[in-house]
């Protein structure tokens, strides 16, 4: 098991121990339950990538190649796959599991059957103590007030990420709505009353009409007003059709007059 913040920074070497660069970024394809890791990036401005089957061994902050640095290739990186460091580090999740709204502080991997895959997300302090390169200091401060200071990791198979509409970010991180779609309406509502209003568009946009219409019930009215106001005419009609007489009704008399009539 090792984490993210142990991979960035970490040196590259090739097979004669020769340096090659620095890890910049990881990058990996995002797949059900579990992303794999695809490669490497040891160059941002150039979005070089050295594919992950080229990785021998990585151990004490230190990536080694199985060949030699000329014979090494570096690839474009893939459109379609997701830099974990930039496209996932400090964004914020939905844990499915424990039903709120988390930040990702690290990543955990694991090497299993010649792949590596994103496991788990570290959603606690020392994930960030780890990040800054004090974690066994911060251990060693709380021993001395004799506590402890525990890993809070989120399996990835439980997580939801946030994605936004349109942009780039939004199809990298895109992962089945299923996991969302499971909970129930008030767990739903719970979450996103503490989305932005672009996030919030972005869950409805992957409920069925039903259950959409089951959560803004859970709402409270001036959440329920703000999902409609944010989401287009059709398909707020369509949910709208779904709720009860009474509590569509109580809705459209919060709403303008101008949007109550589309």
């Amino acid at each position: 098991m090792v984490f993210l913040s142990e991979f960035l920074g970490a040196e590259v070497v090739d097979v004669e121990q020769r340096r090659v660069g620095r890890v910049r970024d990881v990058t990996a394809t995002v797949i059900e339950p579990y992303p794999v890791v695809t490669g490497i990036v040891v160059s941002r401005r150039r979005g070089e990538v050295v594919p992950w089957s080229q990785v021998r061994t990585f151990a004490a902050r230190e990536v080694a190649l199985r060949q030699n640095a000329e014979s090494t290739s570096r690839v474009a990186a893939n459109e379609a796959d997701v830099w974990l460091g930039r496209d996932v580090l400090d964004k914020q999740v939905i844990d499915t599991d424990g039903r709120r709204v988390v930040r990702v502080n690290d990543l955990q991997l694991v090497e299993s059957g010649g792949k590596m895959m994103l496991v788990g997300a570290d959603i606690g302090v020392r994930g960030l103590l780890r990040r800054l390169g004090v974690e066994s200091l911060g251990k060693g401060l709380v021993r001395l007030f004799r506590r402890d200071l525990p890993m809070v990791l989120v399996s990835w198979d439980v997580v939801q990420p946030l994605q936004g509409e349109g942009g780039p970010d939004a199809v990298r991180l895109r992962i089945s709505g299923k996991r969302i779609s499971k909970l129930h309406p008030a767990d739903l509502a719970d979450i996103v009353e503490e989305l932005s209003a672009k996030e919030r568009r972005a869950i409805f946009a992957q409920l069925s009409d039903e259950v959409a219409a089951d959560t803004l019930e859970e709402l409270e009215p001036e959440d329920q007003r703000s999902v409609i106001e944010n989401m287009d005419a059709e398909r707020a009609s369509e949910i709208l059709e779904e709720m009860g007489p009474d509590e569509a009704a109580d809705l459209l008399a919060d709403l303008s007059e101008e949007r109550a009539r589309q």
